[in-house]
């Protein structure tokens, strides 16, 4: 799919003036805007394709030919057939579709998964579970993953990246000590669009809105579709498995988002690695949460600092952050996360950079973080370093 498969107009000066202000927004695990171009593309999708894609006549036509542009798109970035491709109706029904298609076998999740698709997991009734425990930094153990399925046949659910705490899991090694009866679910979200995703999974999903796509539709990609052995949940849906009229704007501008978007992994890294260097050399009594080197995710604790108290000091400043994996709001016991890898909930802060961020505004925010963590020491009386 291209820009001009909607129609969506280029010109630079718009784009300009309606480019978001990214330079203080430090939550691109939580999403990242619509760039001008690809809400200019949702604009003209929907005067395209806004007629039900499964009827026949002309404007429905060019419905199902936006989406199958979309499919076709989508599936060349990724590397597999377009007959893979679907799209759901958010990233919780993508994943419940998934993973119901090994009802058969053993689910084994990284303990360090998403809350709610842990949550998902042990409430499933039709098949047996167990997570896979991790080390101090956030990896599960290879060898242990093996070992569960030599037992029996496994489905194993697995994020490339942590949206936390920013690890990378070892796919390629999981793979390669697997048997065929084995099959590998990756949560690809704080992954596609920014890096490589590893070619070492039986599916994948996905939210658009973490490539800079509009919310609304959710992706699951299948390697095999044609044994894929999850029963048909539509009737009309490509493959069964879609519904019957999907949302094709959304569709549309999730899939231009995915074209246009330019790996940063390179330069994100960069600039994490500068952050995680310049915090720990300015700050004392703060560590790194997990081993995210290769992410552009990284969690910090600072001791003597209340999470809540610093996210919102910082707001005060302009910089969009997030507390990540602290205390849980209705329970208020430490985060899962932070609890499996053994590390401290007390002033936990999640930065993680979008694209183009650069280093003299990274430079900015360990200015005012330095000041921050400082004030908030002072105004809770902890010990002079």
């Amino acid at each position: 799919m291209s820009a001009s498969a909607t129609g969506s107009p280029t010109d630079p000066a718009v784009a300009a003036v309606n480019s978001p202000n990214l330079d203080r927004y430090l939550d691109a695990a939580s999403g990242l805007p619509m760039t001008p171009a690809t809400q200019q593309a949702l604009n003209a999708a929907w005067g395209l394709g806004w007629a039900d894609a499964s009827r026949r006549y002309p404007s429905a036509r060019q419905s199902r030919r936006l989406l199958d542009s979309a499919r076709n798109s989508v599936a060349e970035y990724l590397g597999i057939t377009s007959a893979g491709i679907f799209f759901l109706p958010d990233f919780a029904a993508a994943f419940e579709l998934a993973i119901s298609g090994y009802s058969d076998r053993h689910i084994a999740v990284n303990a360090v998964e998403d809350a709610a698709i842990l949550q998902a997991i042990e409430l499933r009734h039709d098949s047996t579970s167990s997570k896979l425990s991790v080390s101090g930094d956030g990896h599960i153990d290879v060898g242990a993953a093996a070992h569960v399925a030599h037992r029996e046949p496994t489905a194993f659910v697995v994020q490339d990246v942590n949206l936390e705490i920013g690890c990378r899991q070892p796919l390629k090694s999981l793979a390669q000590h697997l048997d065929a009866e084995s099959a590998v679910i990756v949560d690809a979200r704080a992954t596609l669009g920014r890096d490589r995703v590893s070619d070492d999974w039986d599916l994948l999903i996905s939210d658009p809105k973490m490539w800079g796509g509009p919310p609304g539709s959710a992706l699951l990609a299948i390697r095999a579709p044609e044994r894929f052995p999850a029963a048909r949940t539509s009737v009309g849906g490509f493959g069964g498995l879609e519904p019957a009229s999907p949302p094709v704007p959304l569709i549309a501008a999730a899939a231009l988002a995915l074209e246009a978007a330019t790996p940063q992994a390179g330069s994100a890294q960069a600039i994490s690695t500068f952050l995680r260097s310049e915090i720990i050399d300015q700050i004392q009594d703060c560590e790194i949460v997990g081993h995210p080197e290769s992410s552009f995710i990284t969690m910090f604790s600072f001791l003597y600092v209340a999470a809540d108290e610093l996210i919102d000091e910082l707001a005060q400043l302009g910089w969009s952050c997030a507390s990540g994996a602290s205390c849980t709001s209705d329970t208020q016991r430490p985060h899962h996360v932070l609890t499996e890898v053994g590390a401290s909930s007390h002033g936990s802060l999640r930065v993680s950079v979008p694209p183009q961020l650069t280093e003299n505004q990274a430079a900015h925010f360990v200015s005012d973080l330095t000041r921050v963590v400082a004030k908030l020491r002072l105004e809770a009386g902890a010990p002079n370093p």
